[in-house]
């Protein structure tokens, strides 16, 4: 972060603090009469000097470090204290006021207490702060668009984001502030007030014509068109939205596919259109995207099926925010181009019209419970579809970049060129698949919420064994990976390195396993579904640490690293069932869904940390062959990650659902609960399952092709899906503890393969299983149990 950032951030946070922070201190440690509006009455006192005015003051700070210094400082002096005397003037006739409406600052007519003489002063200083800001930015534009050597310039700094921030944030400060001087009455002060703001906007928009002039008139054009709805996006969220977890989430992936579509690649003007070659991204249709996204997410809080007006009027913002988006695309590019995003441009209209419609839908009386949670279930599994199909888009992009003759002819790296637009995919696709999964977690809430969701009231039960020991394997996770650390070899003894991973691996099993064992005879929290879970789980994990720690470097186990394995196996086992156990509760008592998503975090940290640590640490009988400490690393890290979707849906979310919905007299009611509202998460991670599969198996191939052997049917890029399934039980047959082959060529690839086959039928065992596993979740005592939901 360069000084002009933090002298912004700086400036921004101190108008804040010395604004609302200060009127907050006076609020909460003083008494104030009930019957007078207090602070939190006015949103121009909280949200306006508590948020616009800070972002208006940094950005337009910003944005004037990145022109050049004007020549003198008398306009903008002279503009200053314009700006107090004005601020003063309006001081003065609120104070003068007779009929003003008296508040927690201003008791009485013509009476200020503290907090009121303190914020007088802290209007005039603010608005001599504002006008001086103003008046720099204005002149230092002024003198770039008078030398035509540098209106090019002047045009990037007027079409950045800061610009628009501010505008949108002080068009955003005088909507609320007028809402607040008109709620007192057309008096004397509200009069001022008014009219004060009015002036403020007239001067402003004069003075940045006068600054461009009327040759570069529509240059502000495309900074217009993104304050608008960062202006709209401010307030909607700030003064229309009722905050609640399902609503977050809807906001979440509204701004998320926002920025996804802004995520697009932006042509250089003159290139050859290759795959390979853009100029970047553009911060302006990321802001536009955010922005104009999410207020239809807000606008749904407050709309429902049963009101056709509001509905008409969700319906609108939906089309408005993505006809808005089109037209800040065709202002920042110049030229109509959707060759390559009108998937994206249509798969986020889906999901924003399916999401607002979902919230719309749940404030519906006229529907059942069992159709609207129907109707979340359908929309779930519609919504993973269309982003599979723009995840697919984007990888084979990535696909294209690997195999162009620029990649390959840099040692199989990205050229300068090439990297920023992997960058790009990589950013948009993680961001369309937090959009994607905030969406079908939120549907799925809303599901569960229609069938009687418990929210729990047990906590997290915590045993100090259980931490100690869950402590001491995450420590010794980190100094397995440490001591294997490249840079840290030379210093560490040889015999301490190969003896370590068996120490700390029987170690580690040792005082998590028993702790862990002990907490479950204990409280009785057997389940033979999160056992089965949890060996799937681990045996991923261990595959992982066998695979790219010996297979890969063509290494031959020895017996020390296969105790190792099974130690370390089984420590993870632990782990993982811990976490879909205890910390999930039963379903009489079952855990509060935060604090057990805290303890299925710090179960994931230890897991991580051992099946990286011993991956990176695991020594064998003979010396890597073609496989380095960074691939090892490189690999460990990818398989601990894929870990990760496997046991939060897969695993960890079925449970926790089935331990938070009521059991049911129909022993089929409760699996099919849970299959209702996992319908979405399964079609999401099936189909990404399958294209991975694909992917991998395409890698195989492409490996043994670039050896110069022949690539099986399977293998090839052509193949389908059905044709790969069907080849996995013959490549396992091969999965040994030590590679076999004629020579090395065929052992790598035999590693190889063997590796991703046995990755993929963990996986798939384990989607195959959750479904399956429905009908072990069976009330043990189901005439006890409680009247069906919808009897």
């Amino acid at each position: 972060m360069n000084r002009s950032l933090w002298a912004s951030a700086i400036l921004a946070l101190a108008v804040c603090l010395s604004g609302f922070g200060a009127l907050s201190l006076w609020w909460f440690s003083g008494s104030h009469p009930s019957s007078l509006p207090g602070l939190f009455d006015y949103r121009s006192a909280t949200w306006g000097d508590g948020l616009f005015l800070p972002l208006f003051v940094g950005a337009l700070a910003r944005a004037s470090s990145r022109l050049p210094k004007p020549d003198n400082y008398i306009f903008r002096g002279f503009a200053g204290l314009i700006g107090l005397s004005f601020g003063a003037v309006v001081v003065v006739l609120w104070m003068t006021d007779a009929s003003v409406q008296p508040n927690w600052t201003m008791p009485r007519a013509h009476e200020l207490n503290a907090p009121g003489w303190y914020h007088a002063g802290f209007l005039i200083v603010v608005a001599g702060l504002l006008t001086w800001l103003w008046a720099d930015f204005v002149q230092r534009l002024r003198k770039v668009f008078s030398n035509p050597s540098m209106v090019e310039k002047g045009k990037s700094v007027l079409n950045s984001g800061a610009v628009s921030i501010s505008w949108g944030s002080f068009i955003a400060y005088c909507f609320v502030a007028g809402i607040d001087s008109g709620a007192v009455g057309l008096t004397q002060a509200g009069q001022a007030s008014l009219v004060s703001l009015s002036a403020s906007i007239l001067v402003l928009g004069s003075s940045i014509v006068w600054a461009v002039g009327w040759r570069h008139f529509l240059s502000i054009g495309l900074s217009l068109a993104v304050a608008v709805p960062i202006a709209i996006g401010l307030l909607t969220v700030t003064q229309f939205w009722s905050p609640s977890v399902v609503s977050l989430l809807f906001v979440i992936a509204a701004v998320a596919f926002g920025l996804a579509v802004g995520l697009s690649p932006q042509r250089s003007h003159g290139v050859v259109r290759t795959e390979t070659i853009v100029a970047g991204t553009s911060a302006m249709e990321l802001l536009a995207g955010a922005a104009l996204y999410v207020s239809p997410a807000v606008v749904a809080t407050h709309s429902s099926i049963d009101q056709p007006v509001s509905l008409l009027f969700l319906l609108g913002a939906v089309g408005g925010a993505v006809l808005w988006l089109l037209v800040v695309r065709r202002l920042r590019r110049g030229v109509w181009s959707f060759r390559e995003d009108y998937p994206w441009i249509v798969t986020s209209a889906v999901f924003l019209v399916a999401t607002s419609g979902a919230t719309a839908l749940s404030g519906s009386p006229d529907l059942s419970e069992t159709a609207t949670g129907l109707v979340f279930a359908i929309l779930g599994a519609i919504l993973a579809g269309p982003a599979i199909k723009v995840g697919k888009t984007e990888l084979r992009k990535l696909t294209v970049i690997e195999s162009s003759p620029e990649y390959l002819s840099n040692g199989s790296s990205p050229t300068p060129v090439q990297k920023p637009e992997i960058a790009r995919i990589y950013w948009r696709l993680a961001i369309t698949g937090v959009g994607a999964l905030c969406s079908i977690v939120a549907l799925g809430l809303l599901t569960s919420y229609t069938l009687g969701w418990n929210n729990g009231s047990a906590g997290l039960p915590v045993s100090m064994w259980t931490v100690l020991g869950a402590f001491a394997a995450l420590v010794g996770g980190v100094v397995l990976r440490r001591i294997s650390d490249e840079s840290t070899r030379s210093r560490v003894s040889e015999g301490w390195r190969r003896n370590a991973p068996v120490f700390m691996s029987l170690s580690c099993c040792a005082a998590l396993v028993v702790p862990i064992l002990m907490q479950v005879v204990d409280k009785a929290y057997f389940d033979l579904w999160a056992a089965i879970q949890s060996l799937f789980l681990a045996l991923f994990a261990g595959e992982c640490i066998l695979s790219n720690g010996l297979r890969m470097g063509l290494l031959r186990p020895s017996l020390v690293s296969k105790i190792t394995l099974v130690s370390v196996t089984t420590t993870i086992f632990a782990a993982v069932y811990w976490s879909l156990t205890v910390a999930i509760g039963k379903s009489e008592a079952p855990v509060q869904v935060p604090q057990s998503l805290l303890g299925l975090a710090g179960a994931y940290i230890v897991v991580f940390a051992l099946t990286l640590g011993f991956t990176l640490s695991i020594h064998g009988t003979s010396e890597l062959k073609n496989w380095t400490w960074r691939d090892r690393r490189k690999a460990g890290i990818q398989d601990s990650l894929m870990l990760l979707p496997m046991w939060l849906l897969m695993a960890w979310l079925p449970l926790t659902i089935y331990a938070h919905i009521p059991s049911q007299k129909n022993f089929l009611y409760g699996p099919a609960i849970v299959a209702q509202i996992l319908v979405g998460f399964i079609a999401l991670y099936v189909g990404v399952l399958v294209w991975i599969t694909g992917v991998n198996n395409g890698h195989v191939g492409r490996t043994i092709a670039g050896m110069g052997l022949t690539v099986p049917a399977h293998f090839r890029e052509d193949a389908s899906h059905l044709t790969r399934l069907m080849a996995l039980p013959a490549r396992i047959k091969g999965y040994r503890w030590h590679v076999h082959g004629r020579d090395d060529r065929e052992q790598r690839v035999q590693a190889l393969s063997t590796h991703t086959a046995m990755q993929d039928m963990l996986a798939f065992s384990i989607a195959a299983f959750t479904v399956l596993g429905f009908f072990w979740l069976l009330p043990a005592d189901v005439e006890a149990a409680p009247a069906r939901l919808d009897a």
